[in-house]
């Protein structure tokens, strides 16, 4: 039937005239062809999922990315349909709903509040709900109380802080009297250095103080009647000027803060859900090589676990064709308890941009801080490295012993690469996680293993319960420092009263020293400590092997 003939037969008399039209309009969208019509629907069909998939993209890595459990959100990737992921975010609300059988979803209603209201507050050149304080609000609410210097300027410390007045950047501190989780009395602190909106938190009141670094100015009060110095307070455990002052609340002590902000922190979902199956199904893997070491220190009643990998940059593969030389590694691990229940899973990427000798005869390093209860457990770690495809496996068991009440007790002994102050770092404005230990970041070596150029051997401890003088409120330790080579002692060093010490609270003595290698010519040395209590009576002996080699060490750089 050709078009006079259709019009024939759809005469105004026979059929209304919008059915007229309509028939017309449907011969000419098929004309010239038929593919041209099904070309344009695959258009439109593919806008629709394009669409679609950018909304629940938003949905998963906006809207709920600080809500959503890991469990959750590997569901959610393993679903295909519109309607499966409809569904899905349908019952994820109802799940939270605190009052099913009302029509409104008050947690719902209440989490998009929070969003709309950082972003509207805290945008700093990026959205509200991706900075510190938007991250914050957004999971745990309106704090209790606030105290904002939105402007900085003036400012008394309080007794905590060492007292006296400086000058200060914008800053804010939020309590919360208890977060579900976290514990009560939450106090977190944000600072900002750049005048940007941009407030980041920290764990150091000296973030905030402006004439930190400037001699002359905002000295505390101690500072003033010349009983400390300002050196002592830069140096101080993340500014805390007394750690045994009793105006000093318990959750200004720096590993109290340092446990708060860990536990602030949410395990990160699981993206990698391939190399979690290698780790199910028991596989080992060897082709891609690496190094790892797991210490423990203690942390209230429990034990801050940092977990160090070290990787050879030789052995990584170097992507081009447009990759710009660059190398990654894809990470997975998880901690199982004796009962096999995970307790810690975590991945990461690490990236290696750049190519070149320097770079190839060093080695990449990356650690994580995992927080533990006291007991044994199984570690089983994965590496990819993502160009190459090449995996690499590790299954090891540690245990993180219980520490008696009043016994005097010592952490592993680190073998130190390298350690700087932490104050370094938060100059950056970033909270610093990898290799953080109080106030220093400490990069361990990897292996025991030293090169022979080595001029000394550097080590980090903690020794716990150690006796208090209640006069002066410090230990008395007298430590004595060898270096044992074929059952001689080759160095010695002693520290009385134990004056080195990087630290002291009434939880912990921190240790940092070091000893020559000069005097020594054999691959096989041991470190040995041995301290003495003088106000309990206690006394501990500690042994710790390692070598030098030039075959087996390598120099470490740490390229993150």
């Amino acid at each position: 039937m050709n078009l006079r003939h259709l019009t024939k037969a759809c005469h105004p008399r026979r059929l209304p005239r919008y059915a007229l039209l309509l028939a017309v309009a449907g011969v000419l969208s098929v004309a010239p062809s038929a593919w041209a019509s099904q070309g344009k629907k695959s258009v439109q069909e593919q806008a629709r999922q394009e669409e679609a998939g950018s909304y629940y993209k938003k949905w998963l890595e906006e809207d709920v990315v600080y809500i959503i459990s890991p469990e959750e959100k590997a569901v959610f990737d393993s679903l295909t349909t519109s309607e499966e992921k409809d569904q899905f975010i349908e019952q994820f609300w109802h799940r939270r709903d605190p009052t099913p059988t009302t029509v409104e979803n008050e947690f719902k209603i209440e989490h998009y509040r929070r969003i709309a209201y950082v972003n509207e507050r805290y945008f700093s050149g990026v959205p509200g709900w991706k900075t510190d304080r938007g991250k914050i609000y957004i999971r745990f609410g309106e704090p209790d109380s606030k105290e904002r210097q939105p402007y900085g300027g003036p400012y008394r410390r309080p007794t905590s802080e060492g007292g006296g007045e400086t000058t200060v950047f914008p800053f804010e501190k939020w309590w919360y009297a208890h977060i579900e989780g976290v514990g009560d009395d939450i106090e977190i602190e944000f600072v900002d250095k750049n005048f940007t909106n941009e407030y980041r938190i920290s764990i150091n009141p000296n973030d905030k103080d402006a004439f930190l670094f400037t001699p002359g100015h905002g000295s505390t009060q101690d500072e003033l009647d010349g009983i400390t110095s300002r050196f002592d307070r830069v140096s101080a455990p993340l500014g805390i000027v007394d750690v045994n002052s009793p105006l000093l609340h318990r959750r200004d002590l720096p590993f109290v803060k340092l446990r708060r902000w860990a536990q602030l922190q949410k395990n990160p979902e699981i993206r990698n859900k391939r190399l979690q199956q290698v780790i199910d199904a028991n596989v080992r893997y060897d082709q891609f090589p690496f190094q790892y070491r797991v210490d423990w220190l203690r942390l209230d009643d429990k034990a801050l676990v940092p977990l160090t990998v070290s990787i050879d940059n030789s052995d990584l593969h170097f992507g081009e064709d447009g990759k710009g030389g660059q190398a990654g590694i894809n990470l997975f691990g998880r901690v199982k308890n004796l009962q096999g229940r995970i307790v810690s899973i975590f991945e990461d990427e690490i990236v290696q941009a750049k190519q070149g000798e320097a770079v190839l005869q060093g080695r990449s390093l990356y650690q994580k801080m995992l927080l533990l209860d006291p007991g044994r457990y199984r570690l089983d770690l994965i590496l990819e490295d993502s160009n190459a495809g090449r995996l690499g496996t590790a299954q090891a068991g540690f245990l993180i012993p219980r520490i008696q009440q009043g016994q005097l007790t010592a952490s592993p002994v680190i073998l130190v690469d390298r350690v700087q102050p932490l104050s370094q770092e938060i100059d950056t404005g970033e909270l610093p996680e990898m290799f953080v230990l109080g106030t220093m970041k400490v990069v361990p070596r990897i292996g025991e293993v030293l090169p022979p150029e080595t001029k000394h051997s550097m080590f980090y401890f903690q020794l716990y319960n150690a006796g208090i003088d209640s006069s002066t409120q410090m230990p008395q330790l007298d430590l004595t420092y060898q270096l044992i080579e074929n059952g001689q002692v080759a160095e010695e060093k002693k520290d009385t009263g134990g004056s080195r010490a990087a630290y002291v609270s009434n939880q912990r003595v921190v240790l940092l020293e070091y000893l020559s290698l000069r005097k020594t010519s054999s691959p096989s040395l041991k470190l040995r400590i041995q301290v003495e209590d003088k106000i309990s009576g206690q006394s501990l002996t500690i042994e710790k092997p390692f070598r030098v080699s030039r075959k087996e060490a390598k120099a470490q750089s740490t390229q993150n």
